[in-house]
């Protein structure tokens, strides 16, 4: 019976461990009236600096890697040139290196970046 239970405990954990994705997912959409240059997000600072550029009306997937986010708590930074001026703004949160969620809908507008985090 024990090697039963071990034996059951070993197949639902790896169900749970094959679950999980080695990557954060931020969609990003621009309803800016300008193309977007030299975008990136961050979490806390850490993370290769991987540069897109978005056009006026489109919608993009970035990923971060797990093994980029740092072994502490802090949050998102997304960081843009819109209009020729550098905007930087905080979002979300993750804790001991891992996100909270799966990942976070962006969608930046003028003046604003409304967000949205979903799991699955």
């Amino acid at each position: 019976m024990e090697k039963f239970k071990l034996l059951l405990f070993i197949i639902l954990a790896q169900l749970v461990l094959s679950c999980t994705s080695e990557y954060y997912e931020i969609k990003i959409s621009n309803n800016a009236d300008s193309d977007i240059d030299s975008l990136y997000v961050d979490p806390g600072g850490f993370s290769p600096k991987k540069f897109i550029d978005l056009k006026t009306g489109h919608t993009k997937i970035y990923s971060i890697s797990l093994n980029d986010f740092p072994e502490s708590d802090g949050c998102y930074v997304i960081k843009y040139k819109l209009n020729g001026k550098w905007e930087l703004r905080p979002f979300g949160y993750f804790t001991n290196g891992a996100p909270l969620e799966t990942g976070t809908y962006l969608d930046i507008n003028n003046a604003t970046i409304k967000t949205q985090s979903y799991r699955y």
